[in-house]
């Protein structure tokens, strides 16, 4: 129940930041979904800081 209210704010906050960049914030939302334990926080964290800096000039 917590899983899909959370699942339905982020599609809200996708929704309303129209102007932002898709792919980030579907990006975003991945990631935060499909988290599994193997991978380590720093990990999600270097790859996250890379999509940001290669979609940067479209942001």
């Amino acid at each position: 129940m917590i899983i899909i209210i959370v699942i339905l704010l982020l599609l809200l906050y996708h929704i309303w930041n129209k102007k932002k960049n898709y792919i980030i914030n579907f990006y975003y939302i991945n990631s935060f979904i499909c988290f599994n334990k193997t991978k380590k926080i720093s990990d999600l964290r270097k790859e996250m800081g890379d999509y940001q800096k290669y979609y940067s000039d479209s942001y």
